[in-house]
């Protein structure tokens, strides 16, 4: 696994909650699907992280596991049980764009497991500030389907309708609620604010020549 997979751009710092007060460390695992099975891969990444302090992963592509197969539950199982176990890795966030992943795969696979091998927090990842994402991405693929005006104000306000769907479901199953943001209005950040248990805000740079 080449550590370019590892997106130390998008995360990485201190923060914690009141419920969940913990200090966490972490950053965002690109490509986890391709990651997930080669013990090379999955072994390259925890020792990255434990070598450098970080507790928190938070994994993208997972949306591309069949969860379907148990050979892939039992990886995904295998994974988390070793990250917790033996590289000190106290929460394995995944990553949406939507609430129906979280409840059709990822609730589903966290039911009945014990905790290391549970998924702790569900990130939401779903960028209405930024034009070229709404027109690319999201226009067809989920406004248009939903009722929803392909601009800002529509994809706002289908984030805020998914967003309230994965609080409540973390909330119900003890886990944490999680949203990333780029360039937020003050209104937005207030709705958000009010419901989710930690906010990434992304504090974009032109050079890390600093």
């Amino acid at each position: 696994m080449r550590l370019t997979n590892i997106k130390l751009l998008l995360l990485s710092l201190l923060f914690s909650t009141v419920s969940f007060s913990q200090s966490i460390r972490g950053f965002y695992v690109n490509g986890f699907n391709s990651i997930l099975g080669n013990t090379t891969s999955e072994n390259t990444l925890l020792n990255y992280a434990q070598g450098n302090a970080f507790n928190y992963l938070c994994l993208y592509d997972v949306s591309a596991l069949n969860f379907s197969s148990s050979t892939v539950k039992t990886q995904f199982a295998a994974f988390i049980s070793k990250a917790k176990g033996q590289y000190g890795i106290t929460q394995i966030g995944v990553s949406s764009e939507n609430y129906s992943f979280f409840s059709s795969s990822i609730l589903p696979y966290n039911s009945g497991r014990p905790a290391n091998e549970k998924v702790d927090v569900l990130n939401f990842e779903f960028e209405f500030w930024v034009t070229n994402s709404i027109n690319t991405l999201y226009c067809s693929k989920y406004l248009t389907p939903g009722g929803y005006s392909c601009d800002t104000a529509g994809a706002c306000a289908f984030a805020k309708s998914q967003f309230q769907q994965i609080d409540n479901a973390a909330a119900s199953n003890g886990l944490i609620s999680e949203v990333y943001f780029g360039w937020p209005n003050k209104g937005q950040m207030q709705w958000f604010a009010q419901r989710a248990d930690r906010i990434l805000l992304h504090a974009y740079r032109t050079s890390d020549a600093d």
